[in-house]
């Protein structure tokens, strides 16, 4: 499980799957049922970074279904968040902010503020697409505050991001640049290039995405 996750952070996709694929195998043999569900989300991601979307919900519904069967709320929710994004990028947000709010209401339960931050930022991004700015904003603000209480610079300049993409979606540019300056200084600071790239090439970027699902790959 962790090569595979060597593979994909770079960019070898197909030897990532053949990992995933027998570290599921070996997993289910010795029915460590937590550890299968983390090689099931990693295939997911796997398969949707591969442009295989069907595949992708295949194996994110099986990890939901493993993490309702073993009482683990934190995975449940993490599947549904990904199974929402999954929609989202499919072009039905409005589908994907069920699984969103199934995803919000277990993470609180489970008291998960990282995965709460997560779908917070998701369901920003499902209401951009809606046209609901002032919804999307809301919530993207609500995901700054809890990854910013967390110290984690990487999500937070994601979703300063995000909200500059929302700005920029209500036609106020000079405020959107703000925020795309801010997540341009803290991907700089961590010397994220790719991200920079995109945030400093273009002016009207899709938004930016969390890595569960920016796809976090989990280790065992």
């Amino acid at each position: 499980n962790n090569i595979g996750r060597i593979s994909y952070q770079n960019s070898d996709w197909q030897k990532a799957l053949e990992n995933y694929s027998q570290a599921l195998a070996l997993f289910r043999l010795i029915k460590d049922r937590t550890r299968e569900a983390i090689a099931l989300h990693n295939l997911g991601v796997t398969y949707y970074s591969l442009g295989e979307q069907e595949k992708a919900l295949d194996y994110f519904q099986q990890a939901l279904l493993l993490g309702r069967a073993v009482g683990d709320k934190r995975r449940e929710a993490l599947a549904l968040s990904e199974i929402g994004y999954v929609w989202s990028s499919s072009g039905e947000p409005q589908k994907a902010l069920d699984y969103y709010n199934q995803a919000l209401a277990l993470s609180q339960a489970a008291g998960d503020r990282s995965g709460q931050a997560t779908t917070f930022d998701f369901m920003g991004i499902a209401y951009a697409a809606l046209g609901e700015t002032e919804k999307a904003l809301n919530y993207h603000q609500q995901a700054l505050a809890l990854k910013r209480a967390a110290n984690n610079p990487r999500e937070e300049a994601t979703t300063l991001g995000n909200i500059g993409h929302v700005y920029n979606q209500l036609g106020q540019p000079q405020k959107a640049l703000e925020y795309y300056g801010q997540a341009l200084a803290l991907f700089r600071t961590l010397a994220e290039l790719s991200s920079r790239i995109a945030v400093e090439t273009n002016l009207t970027p899709e938004p930016l995405r969390n890595s569960p699902l920016a796809w976090q790959h989990e280790p065992s």
